[in-house]
């Protein structure tokens, strides 16, 4: 029953699509809005809580001179990359559930969009991984290391090194 109400929502589509076997999660999109209501305020919040204690701290120890100028810059440093890696959830999920909320909301379909949605989303975990790589300084000073020799050293040998240590670990662990 829910199968047919929800082909008779969408657009013509070919014979193959309709006969298909799907799973109908709901017909329906009030609980998915509703969730999405009460997910964002909350990250948001959360975010505002956690920025505006950073700040607070850092003003006081910088005020009550307990912090050196030398901190203060690592500090000012770590703030500003957390606030870009804070910036890609952002992208890769506010935006999508924002659509999300618009196609809901006005009855709108179109599958290319969801595609992109949904793809985007799913992105969020490898672009929040390579942004943490690239913007914190000992991350990346790991991951070039890995990739970039040493003057004197043969390239890849802290790779090989290493590939064979994990070796030589997991078979002391093997029963």
């Amino acid at each position: 029953m829910s199968k047919l109400n929800f082909f008779q929502k969408l657009p013509p589509l070919p014979d193959y699509m309709v006969q298909s076997s799907i799973f109908v999660f709901t017909e329906d999109g009030t609980y998915h809005l509703i969730m999405f209501l009460i997910l964002i305020p909350f990250v948001c919040i959360e975010v505002f809580i956690f920025v505006r204690a950073l700040i607070k701290t850092t003003t006081q120890l910088l005020a009550s001179n307990k912090m050196s100028d030398k901190t203060y810059e690592l500090q000012k440093k770590f703030f500003i990359a957390l606030a870009i890696q804070c910036g890609v959830p952002i992208l890769t999920l506010i935006m999508p559930f924002a659509y999300s909320w618009v196609s809901i909301l006005w009855r709108y379909y179109n599958q290319g969009l969801m595609n992109i949605a949904v793809l985007m989303t799913t992105m969020h975990g490898l672009s929040s991984t390579l942004v943490m790589l690239i913007v914190h300084r000992p991350y990346r000073q790991a991951l070039v290391s890995m990739f970039v020799s040493k003057e004197g050293t043969p390239k890849g040998y802290g790779f090989r090194r290493n590939t064979l240590m994990i070796a030589v670990n997991l078979a002391f662990f093997r029963f």
